[in-house]
């Protein structure tokens, strides 16, 4: 490793943590109780938090980026417990009324009856990532096609009128076009049936909210940790690795900044997002990673999902309602040649609906995925409110419905230090033999002395997409910080 200058000129550490996410500030922290100083925390941008990102609106906060903690019996469910953040609200999402295109309301024992199948489905779906004796041919497939497969032959099996068929299809629309921002994929055809179960949910209610804002738990981290230590507004521009190590106390990593500073280091966790990995690796490390780590980033899936908020002066709907799910007739409905709908731009498509905002009385939430995720990253949020307007009255047949009064829209893939939203399981992960657990896995270096070889983590991954089956999740993401960390003392401190 050519250092390229004077040692003063370099900064040194025992430990770098690039990326003030949740997973960088769960390692710092894990190295803070340990009583561990001698860190460097860096955050690429102006503020920590990564993708858990709280905005202020009107007189609360809104959530830019996470919106939910997922169960309160992990790590950092436990520790927002403790705290006192989270709200006592039992919140859901796809709530409210599912419209049809012609205006009127899906029956809801409908919506209920084909919700029920495809939860079937992908429950069924699990049992391969448990049980590798299974013979069965859908493990080899994906599952968008189990998923369409089966509904198929539910239909199939109903034998029901041609109307009721028809509204069946739309709600396995509205289905797909969830699972697909649930996932954060581009199609359900990417992702991995064999893989599908190692995904886990913890213990406690689904989607948890905060009394105030997720971004409390981040500042209530942040302030335990040395402030000297973190480092904002620091883009790393190469991080040179030798797994070759002298000794026990052997600077091998050499952090160089976009500004050119330098940091010295022991070892290195690196919890950039996984779309950051797949645009920068192979220009990022020097030398480049092992075949096995370069082969999981590629392999695993990293897609887009954002958010749309709709803020009105007062609530136009009815007290009590709790959201609009958009249905769209499917190709098997001939009754497709309609002029208003035509006008209505593609992106709108990959919405699922709005669901009202929790503690804000007058604002709605849309998510939207696939293309449409991308579309609107180039729109005006002018231009989004005229078409969420022209949408809605589409779908209710209302004219008088308002346009918003403003609107925020989450723009995450073009941001380019998180590159979009989470990841996912593919079918070529299948192919290669490689899951999240793989990207957990750290390079070694090897010490050599007169009695024996050993081994020292140099370079570690973390993030929600390198847990094996908390991944796409913040608590995931902090428990892979927290794990790695934990292996740096155990090899770098405590030995």
């Amino acid at each position: 490793m050519n250092l390229g200058r004077p040692e003063s000129f370099i900064e040194t550490t025992k430990l770098v943590i690039v990326g003030a996410g949740i997973a960088g500030l769960g390692a710092a922290l894990t190295l803070e109780k340990c009583n561990f100083k001698d860190y460097i925390l860096i955050e690429a941008q102006s503020e920590i938090g990564g993708r858990i990102c709280s905005i202020p609106w009107n007189d609360g906060w809104i959530e830019h980026g996470a919106q939910f903690l997922h169960g309160r019996g992990s790590t950092l469910g436990k520790f927002a417990e403790e705290k006192g953040f989270l709200s006592d609200d039992e919140v859901a999402e796809g709530e409210g009324l599912y419209l049809r295109e012609d205006g009127t309301e899906m029956d809801h024992e409908l919506v209920r009856e084909v919700d029920d199948i495809v939860k079937n489905i992908m429950e069924d779906c699990e049992k391969y990532a448990t049980n590798n004796e299974i013979e069965y041919l859908d493990v080899e497939e994906n599952i968008g096609k189990v998923l369409k497969t089966r509904f198929c032959k539910y239909l199939t099996m109903t034998n029901d009128p041609l109307s009721i068929r028809n509204a069946k299809e739309e709600l396995f629309d509205w289905n797909v076009r969830f699972l697909a921002i649930d996932n954060a994929c581009n199609s359900l055809n990417e992702l991995s049936v064999k893989s599908w179960g190692k995904f886990k949910a913890v213990s406690g209610p689904e989607h948890n909210i905060f009394k105030s804002r997720y971004g409390s738990m981040v500042e209530s981290i942040a302030g335990e940790l040395i402030q000297e230590n973190i480092r904002l507004n620091s883009p790393v521009k190469k991080i040179e690795w030798n797994e070759q190590v002298n000794s026990h106390d052997s600077k091998t990593i050499l952090v160089t900044l976009q500004n050119n500073k330098q940091i010295l280091a022991n070892c290195i966790i690196v919890t950039c997002s996984l779309g950051v990995l797949k645009e920068t690796h192979n220009k990022l490390f020097s030398p480049i990673l092992p075949v096995r780590l370069r082969g999981a980033i590629e392999s695993m899936g990293f897609g887009m999902i954002n958010k749309v908020f709709l803020d009105f002066d007062e609530p136009w709907w009815e007290p009590g309602t709790k959201g609009f799910q958009f249905l769209w007739r499917t190709e098997t409905d001939n009754c497709t040649n309609n002029q208003d709908k035509n006008k209505l731009p593609l992106w709108t498509r990959d919405l699922t609906g709005f669901d009202v905002l929790p503690g804000h009385r007058s604002v709605l939430l849309g998510w939207i995925g696939r293309k449409g995720a991308r579309i609107i990253e180039s729109l005006s949020e002018q231009q989004i409110i005229r078409d969420c307007s022209d949408l809605f009255k589409y779908f209710l047949k209302r004219n008088e419905v308002p346009e918003a009064r403003k609107c925020l829209r989450s723009r995450w893939s073009s941001n380019e230090f998180i590159r979009g939203g989470y990841s996912h399981i593919t079918k070529k992960c299948d192919v290669i033999g490689v899951s999240p657990a793989t990207l957990a896995e750290p390079i070694w270096g090897m010490v050599s002395s007169h009695q024996k070889d050993e081994r020292l983590p140099i370079l570690m991954l973390a993030g929600e997409a390198t847990h094996e089956n908390y991944y796409s999740t913040t608590h995931g993401a902090y428990d892979t910080g927290v794990k790695q960390a934990q292996t740096f003392l155990q090899y770098h401190v405590t030995k």
